[in-house]
């Protein structure tokens, strides 16, 4: 009875939620905080020009795999360009947190954005002249725009702190949070289908993208945004800062578990993306399709940041953790048996709205589990393993469909995927907040920064 007077609650309040956005859009009010986040100038244009940059680098991280297939055949090159497009996000994770903690972050983020413009100019002049060895050259240009873009995030949440009044920060947070499914869903749906009509026009529309957002961040006028860090910390006690961030994961067993099946989970989508367009590819299918089957995973991460809240509030933590994992690996049953667009369609929407479910969930218990001394570094561990294990996937994606075939590797991934799901019903997934909070706070106690 308890869990359906909740879901009652938690659905009269999505209806409610769903009406007033009706009667927005078709002009019968308007929008409640116009005054509030959306009257915040430094705000708006943060966030505007950020979202439409992402756009432009989704658009260019599907186009890259599509054209070097279609320009070299090798699905191995086509999961090497991927993978350098996602390797920074292995390699600095944990320095971009210090430099974020050093420097002006404004400032960062108009250098970021005029790095990722370079590195984009190059890769389009490329696809243009087509020198030998083009899959080689893009690697570089694909790490640069990368590393360019892991900078950029890691610093655009406490720039947003920094310019918005902290009762608007909770709104804020889900505009942030909304910014990647709606760039995988345009970016990726829009990449494909424009690298069908010049192999240099995803490159173009990621190149006016980054000078969008870098004439939003010359427009802003933002305050200092240069840490009381900078200049009193010595050397050691910067590796010693990102040392027990990865302590602090490694000797907590819920968040040691976590951190495994959410890396684990991470790669085989990855896989999965890449297998969805090698097989696509080699049926002859046109590349807009692609781009509209993968696109579905940003419909359904948008639908996921709606529901989430309401799921998490409904049933505990850990039953929405689990449920999220058995959840994908039933999806992924799909690549098993057929490879239909209509079907991945279907299955892509469901796999970006159970990782919106699942990384809400996740992040909601870490932020409980974590005390403000320690959360940065442990973040910047958690993240560092999250994003080599995604790195990795397309680069295993595209070995296993060169030397097994889409087919049996479409068998390998649902079974992976049970494997992470039976990781995360070990004891030490269980959320226990008491445990924790007090955990967390003794090891900030210990080693105090």
């Amino acid at each position: 009875m308890d869990v359906t007077r909740k879901f009652r609650t938690e659905l009269r309040a999505v209806t409610r939620r769903a009406r007033g956005l009706i009667e927005l859009i078709a002009g019968r009010t308007t929008l409640p905080y116009s005054t509030g986040i959306l009257g915040n100038r430094n705000f708006v244009l943060l966030w505007s020009g950020n979202a439409v940059s992402l756009v432009g680098c989704y658009c260019v991280s599907i186009s890259y795999p599509l054209i070097v297939l279609a320009m070299t055949g090798s699905s191995i090159m086509a999961g090497w360009v991927s993978f350098s497009f996602t390797l920074a996000t292995l390699l600095l994770q944990l320095p971009a947190g210090k430099i974020a903690d050093s420097f002006n972050r404004w400032r960062i983020l108009i250098a970021c954005q005029a790095v990722g413009l370079f590195a984009i100019s190059l890769a389009a002049l490329i696809a243009v002249v087509r020198p030998p060895g083009v899959a080689l050259m893009w690697c570089f240009t694909a790490f640069a725009e990368g590393s360019a873009l892991v900078l950029f995030q890691i610093c655009e949440v406490p720039v947003i702190c920094n310019v918005v009044r902290a009762e608007d920060r909770t709104t804020a947070y889900s505009f942030v949070v909304a910014e990647q499914p709606i760039a995988i869903m345009v970016g990726r749906a829009f990449g494909a289908g424009i690298a069908e009509i010049a192999r240099w026009l995803p490159f173009l529309v990621d190149g006016v993208s980054s000078l969008f957002c870098l004439a939003t961040l010359f427009a802003a006028t933002p305050t200092d945004q240069t840490a009381p860090l900078r200049s009193t910390n010595h050397q050691e006690d910067g590796k010693t800062r990102m040392i027990d961030g990865v302590r602090m994961v490694w000797g907590h067993p819920f968040l040691r578990t976590t951190t495994l099946t959410a890396g684990l989970s991470s790669m085989i989508v990855q896989m999965a993306i890449v297998l969805t367009l090698v097989h696509l590819h080699a049926s002859g299918e046109a590349g807009w399709k692609a781009g509209v089957v993968l696109g579905a995973n940003g419909v359904g991460g948008v639908i996921g940041t709606i529901i989430a809240p309401h799921l998490i509030r409904l049933f505990d933590t850990t039953t929405v953790y689990r449920g999220a994992l058995w959840t994908w690996a039933i999806l992924l049953c799909s690549f098993a048996f057929t490879f239909s667009p209509r079907v991945l369609t279907i299955c892509w929407c469901g796999v970006g709205f159970v990782g919106t479910i699942f990384g809400v969930a996740l992040t909601t218990a870490r932020m409980q589990v974590l005390s403000d001394g320690i959360l940065g570094r442990a973040i910047g561990a958690m993240a560092t393993w999250n994003s080599g294990a995604a790195a990795l996937g397309p680069l295993m994606g595209g070995y296993l469909a060169s030397w097994l075939g889409t087919e049996r590797t479409g068998i390998i991934l649902p079974i992976a995927m049970f494997g992470t799901a039976l990781v995360s019903l070990h004891s030490a997934a269980v959320y226990q907040p008491h445990f924790s909070t007090s955990t967390s706070t003794a090891f900030t106690q210990e080693d105090p920064v």
